[in-house]
């Protein structure tokens, strides 16, 4: 990402209050312009292939196509687009981490938003 350029997130969560807190944690933590929003796995991959962004964050357990099969499908056809699954069951991550590449951050969401935060952190990184 160019210095000074915000980095572009897509928040991918059947649960409009948790699209919500996380738009707010990225936007205060600074550096972050959440340029779409989708409540389904298949809404996801299309807003990630019409916007581009840099970071996906998709949750596991969304309508009509799970996090999972969603990343699997936007690895392919927007492969620079960087993902974050997050599941709050401990075993999903743990599948997830097995069938996606290396460079997919896993992360079990819980309380704290914050954690979900440090993994879009991480993944930019990367």
């Amino acid at each position: 990402m160019e210095a000074g350029v915000p980095t572009t997130v897509v928040l991918a969560d059947d649960v409009a209050d948790m699209r919500w807190l996380l738009r707010n944690q990225l936007e205060l933590q600074g550096g972050y312009s959440v340029i779409g929003e989708a409540g389904n796995g298949r809404d996801a991959v299309e807003v990630v292939t019409a916007l581009d962004p840099d970071v996906v964050v998709l949750d596991h357990m969304m309508p009509v196509m799970t996090g999972l099969d969603a990343a699997l499908e936007i690895q392919r056809v927007a492969p620079r687009t960087k993902i974050v699954l997050h599941s709050a069951v401990a075993d999903v991550v743990l599948e997830a981490r097995r069938a996606l590449p290396q460079g997919v951050e896993c992360v079990r969401k819980g309380g704290d938003a914050g954690l979900i935060v440090l993994a879009v952190a991480r993944a930019v990184a990367a």
